[in-house]
């Protein structure tokens, strides 16, 4: 069997570094927007606050007080004095239509706007 030349002009290099370029540049894009607000639901009332934006913001809870922070596009739950604090565990919330609730305080922290993720589809 004769060996296998690699005469490799410019012009092949174009053909496959092009479409290989494009597929790349296609895949890594973030598909959808981000989210344009966040809103807040506690016993008091209902909060929206459009993102992107930095703010610390604290809420009475039914179990007292709790810190919301929002930092660019994200939001997450810095203190809350409910008993197993999972809420501020969960970390933050950065895609369209998250959501994070705390049944002991009961609130609800939501991110809208954008395209949100989808997890499942139903018939």
């Amino acid at each position: 069997m004769p060996p296998v030349r690699a005469n490799l002009t410019p012009a092949d290099l174009l053909i496959v570094l092009v479409p290989l370029a494009l597929a790349v540049f296609l895949f890594s894009r973030e598909t959808g927007d981000g989210p344009s607000a966040v809103r807040i639901t506690t016993p008091q009332g209902v909060w929206r606050y459009t993102l992107p934006a930095t703010k610390e913001l604290r809420f009475e809870g039914s179990a007292g007080a709790f810190l919301v922070e929002i930092k660019g596009g994200q939001v997450s739950i810095r203190e809350t004095h409910c008993p197993d604090r999972l809420c501020q565990e969960m970390g933050p919330l950065e895609k369209s239509g998250a959501v994070m609730i705390c049944v002991p305080q009961k609130i609800e922290v939501r991110l809208e706007g954008g395209d949100p993720e989808v997890d499942a589809v139903c018939r």
